[in-house]
């Protein structure tokens, strides 16, 4: 269940902060509802630390594009909502 973009898709992603975001956005809500569909609670552990090892370079493409825009102007709500949720994949993917 791992996403994996290539290196090619990774750097395109790269020149447009927002649509790194969106992909790392996205690719965190295709894992987590992969998980809650396919694992009974119990079981969930060790295939979400194995799918969040896999975003772990989506998750920091994300937070740096995050840290690019707010260097520019303020993040909005939805934007630091994104921050948090990739920070707290990042911290489980550890």
């Amino acid at each position: 269940m791992s996403h994996r973009a290539s290196k090619e898709g990774r750097y395109d992603e790269q020149s447009c902060p927002e649509r790194t975001i969106e992909v790392t956005d996205k690719l965190l809500r295709e894992t987590v509802g992969c998980l809650s569909r396919q694992y009974p609670t119990h079981a969930v552990g060790e295939a979400a630390s194995d799918s969040l090892r896999d975003l772990r370079p989506h998750l920091e493409d994300g937070l740096s594009a995050l840290a690019d825009i707010e260097r520019i102007r303020e993040l909005t709500d939805q934007e630091y909502s994104r921050q948090r949720a990739f920070r707290i994949a990042l911290i489980s993917s550890m």
